[in-house]
């Protein structure tokens, strides 16, 4: 599926298995890693009436190839199809991991973009929902069976000015205090309130939030222990928060690892707070867990040649197709999530 603007031009696409039935459980979005600046949208303003200062209009670079790569990759594996919602505009032009007001800035092409890239994503989960079903956890609620993972990326140039950070970042909605052991331990504690996503998963049979977020089988421990990568240094892909490296908070004070003291954690955003549930319909209290990952530029830029980045991009997307369906298999206890 595909939006277009009156040009021509593909803004919004939808990427997914002609057969609901070949479907992997899985959303991937990659809202910021565009190119298109077409002339006929106006250019997003870092301040103005819909933000302070703080508007950021730079682009997250290769993220769009790597969701493309992983994808592919899942098919490899698995013989089963993912969705994928690119947006193919610039960040300059439509910033789809924000609140439409400061994502379009008023523009009435971007705003329909921007509204077309939220309804794929719900169009992906309820097709995931007609495929995968439902699952229900210890607090008897139904969640769709399936995982939504939203794919940035950061310059991390406060971690190592030259290099930039070794670190995979996982976005969880948890700011750096919440996830602080010395604040919050275990992360159970708070668990019953609407911290954080994971909402539904976190009551899974044999689960918990602390586990599931910074546990030796977290996704930041998966995809770390499957390093390195082709074309990559041993440290990069190192997983924060994991089992590794729990408090973001101490990392990012930790003068061995941030050059710039306090260096920058991202902690999700608008994607994965308002995909949790079916987007337009948040009261139907249908789930679908959703995780944030900020790729370094070591995995995004690798060696700064175009054959370097293809080795890269290849080999990590290979390891984390690997990874999130190992991933979910343990989650859902069901080890057909992903295979034929």
């Amino acid at each position: 599926m595909t939006h277009k603007s009156a040009h021509g031009d593909i803004l919004i696409e939808l990427l997914g298995p002609a057969d609901v039935k070949d479907s992997a459980a899985i959303v991937i979005t990659a809202p910021h890693g565009g190119s298109l600046k077409p002339i006929y949208i106006k250019t997003r303003k870092k301040r103005g009436p819909y933000c302070d200062g703080s508007c950021v209009v730079s682009k997250d670079s290769y993220t769009k190839e790597i969701a493309l790569e992983l994808g592919q990759k899942l098919i490899n594996n698995y013989c089963k199809v993912p969705y994928v919602v690119i947006n193919h505009l610039h960040r300059s032009k439509l910033d789809a991991n924000r609140e439409i007001g400061e994502a379009a800035q008023g523009d009435p092409i971007a705003e329909s973009a921007w509204l077309e890239f939220h309804d794929f994503i719900q169009e992906a989960q309820t097709k995931i929902l007609s495929k995968h079903g439902e699952v229900v956890n210890t607090k008897s609620e139904v969640a769709i069976k399936g995982l939504l993972l939203d794919v940035h990326g950061y310059a991390g140039t406060d971690f190592v000015p030259t290099a930039g950070s070794p670190f995979i970042q996982w976005g969880y909605r948890m700011s750096k205090t919440s996830l602080d052991p010395n604040e919050y331990c275990k992360l159970d504690s708070r668990s019953q309130g609407t911290i954080g996503t994971y909402t539904h998963a976190r009551f899974m049979p044999d689960q918990s939030l602390e586990c599931l977020v910074r546990g030796p089988n977290s996704l930041g421990s998966r995809v770390a222990s499957m390093m390195p990568i082709a074309g990559a240094s041993d440290s990069c892909g190192l997983g924060l928060p994991s089992f590794e490296f729990p408090s973001p908070k101490e990392t990012t004070n930790d003068p061995d690892y941030c050059d710039d003291i306090p260096c920058h954690y991202y902690s999700g955003g608008y994607d994965v707070n308002v995909h949790e549930h079916l987007y337009w319909d948040s009261k139907s209290g249908n789930m679908m867990n959703t995780v944030q990952m900020e790729l370094p530029r070591c995995i995004r830029f690798a060696d700064g040649t175009r054959s370097g980045r293809k080795e890269t991009h290849n080999s990590f997307a290979d390891k984390l197709s690997i990874a999130l369906c190992s991933f979910m298999k343990d989650l859902f206890q069901d080890q057909s999530i992903c295979s034929i």
